[in-house]
C-alpha cells in the first residue's frame, strides 16, 4: 500500500486517515464476506476479526509512510495522531506477521524517545545489512560499464560516493575466529542507481539528480544558515569534510536547533555522505555537487564565498572560517 495514492483526495491527516482506512476496510471485508464484524468497523477491529476467525495472519507493507511528514510537514498536532494510529494497528498485534514501513525519514522521534519501538529501522546513517542493496555498488557499475561500453571512471566521478557498512550485529563470514572478535564491517561505495541507468541508456554522463529532487528546497534547508551553516556548505563544496553530532535530530523536515541538525536531514534525503567512522559529511559527487551550485546562485551567497576564497587560498591569512 503506497500512501501517496490517498493524498490527491485529501485535505488535511485527519481526511488522510479516514480514506485510507475506509478504503483498505472496504477491500478486507469484500475478501472475507462470511467473517461476523463487530458493530465498530475500523482498520484494527476488522482485521482482528479476520485473525481471530480464520488464524489468519497478515504481511502488511506501507510505502512512503512518511508522505505526511513531507507533505504536511508543520501539522504537528496531525502527525502525532498519524503516529497514534500506526502504534494502535501494529505494535504487538497477533494478527500481524511482518509489517515492513518505507520511506526517506527515520521514524519520528519525540524528546529522547522515538514514537514507536516495534520496527528494526535501516536509514543511510545505519543500513546494516541491507547496506549493499541501498544503491549499486562498485562490482555492479564496473560490470555494466563493460557490458554497455560506458566510460567507468566518469560514471564512479559523477555518480559513486555513498560510504556505508554493512555489520551490525556482525556478520559470521567475517568473524575472526582466533582473536574470538568480530572483524571490521565491510563497507560498500554506493551509487546512485537511478543515474547510472540514465547514463548508461542514454549514453551521456550528467546530472540527473534534479528530475527527481528539486534543487530549490536544498536551497531553502542551507538558507536557514543554523550556527554558520553557509561557511560549512562552501567548505563541503570545495571538497572539505566536517564532523557533525547526529543524535540531536528529530527526523523531521521542520524541527532543527542547529546546523548539525540540517545537515543530517540532508544525509537522509541523499544530499550528503556520511562516513560513521569519522562521524563525518561530506558532498559525495560530481552530481550532487552540482545540485549544491545551483542551489548557492543567488546573491547572497556571494559575500560567503568571497570570504572563503580569500581565507582559503591565503589573501587573509589572519582569517579563520571557524566551523
Amino acid at each position: 500500500m503506497s500512501l501517496l495514492i490517498f493524498f490527491g483526495d485529501s485535505d488535511n491527516v485527519d481526511d488522510f486517515l479516514d480514506y485510507m482506512t475506509d478504503e483498505v476496510t472496504t477491500e478486507l471485508m469484500e475478501a472475507y464476506p462470511d467473517i461476523r464484524y463487530d458493530k465498530r468497523i475500523n482498520l484494527r477491529t476488522v482485521i482482528d476479526n479476520i485473525y481471530n476467525q480464520t488464524g489468519h495472519q497478515f504481511v502488511i507493507i506501507v510505502d512512503e509512510w512518511d508522505a505526511i511528514f513531507r507533505i504536511w510537514k508543520n501539522d504537528n498536532e496531525g502527525q502525532v495522531k498519524y503516529l497514534d494510529f500506526l502504534r494502535s494497528w501494529l505494535k504487538d498485534k497477533p494478527y500481524v506477521a511482518l509489517a515492513y514501513i518505507t520511506g526517506i525519514l527515520p521514524i519520528k522521534k519525540y524528546g529522547e524517545h522515538s514514537a514507536f519501538n516495534m520496527f528494526d529501522e535501516y536509514s543511510m546513517i545505519a543500513l546494516m545489512q541491507l547496506a549493499q542493496y541501498t544503491g549499486f555498488t562498485d562490482d555492479e557499475v564496473r560490470e555494466l560499464c563493460d557490458k554497455y561500453g560506458r566510460n567507468y571512471d566518469e560514471i564512479k566521478d559523477w555518480y559513486d560516493g555513498y560510504i556505508v557498512s554493512d555489520i551490525n550485529p556482525p556478520d559470521p563470514n567475517y568473524f575472526d575466529q582466533e582473536r574470538g572478535l568480530s572483524l571490521n564491517a565491510k563497507k560498500y561505495s554506493i551509487y546512485s542507481s537511478l543515474s547510472v541507468v540514465k547514463a548508461l541508456r542514454n549514453g551521456v554522463v550528467a546530472n540527473y539528480w534534479n528530475s527527481t529532487e528539486s534543487y530549490v528546497a536544498l536551497a531553502d534547508y542551507i538558507c536557514m544558515d543554523f550556527d554558520g551553516l553557509k561557511d560549512v556548505v562552501a567548505l563541503l563544496m570545495d571538497g572539505g569534510r566536517v564532523k557533525i553530532n547526529i543524535s540531536t535530530y528529530q527526523n523531521d523536515m521542520t524541527t532543527f536547533s542547529s546546523r548539525d541538525d540540517v545537515l543530517t536531514l540532508l544525509i537522509h534525503l541523499g544530499y550528503l555522505g556520511y562516513d560513521e567512522d569519522t562521524g563525518e559529511v561530506f558532498i559525495p559527487n560530481k552530481e550532487i555537487l552540482q545540485v549544491f551550485r545551483d542551489s548557492t546562485k543567488t546573491d547572497d551567497w556571494t559575500p560567503v564565498f568571497d570570504v572563503f576564497s580569500k581565507c582559503r587560498y591565503g589573501i587573509y591569512p589572519s582569517t579563520e572560517v571557524r566551523l
